[in-house]
């Protein structure tokens, strides 16, 4: 067994950046996926859903259909596991988050990706206007 050749790939980098063209293929080998994301989404009022999608214009990543997170508020850390994502290329694809609820208008919010890498951190704050009847 070559053990030197197996270390070899499976060394990763501490940050994204000092690995800016490895690709997430999901087998967790790279920065970009072991790298945690601190979520913190609110509404006023409290109790509404909350989604999240993938937008790309870039073809090494899809683009995602909605997934849902939890309810207002939502905490959380996830890590990012967004297969053909790069450093380099992360500033071609956003993450959309969408807020819903029965009686309110439904409200989205897109960051950057890249933005996303470099700060660790998701947080944002719906203000929910209802819906007239």
């Amino acid at each position: 067994v070559d053990w030197d050749r197996i270390a070899f790939f499976l060394h990763r980098a501490n940050s994204p950046k000092d690995e800016a063209t490895k690709q997430v293929k999901g087998e967790g080998n790279t920065a970009l996926e072991h790298l945690v994301v601190h979520w913190n989404v609110n509404s006023r009022p409290q109790g509404a859903d909350v989604y999240w999608r993938v937008i790309s214009q870039t073809p090494e990543v899809k683009n995602q259909n909605y997934k849902y997170l939890e309810t207002t508020p939502y905490e959380g850390s996830e890590t990012l596991n967004i297969k053909g994502l790069t450093y380099n290329n992360a500033g071609l694809v956003q993450v959309e988050i969408k807020c819903e609820k029965t009686g309110y208008y439904t409200q989205t919010k897109k960051y950057d990706l890249l933005s996303l890498v470099d700060e660790n951190d998701v947080s944002y704050m719906f203000r929910l206007v209802k819906e007239e009847e």
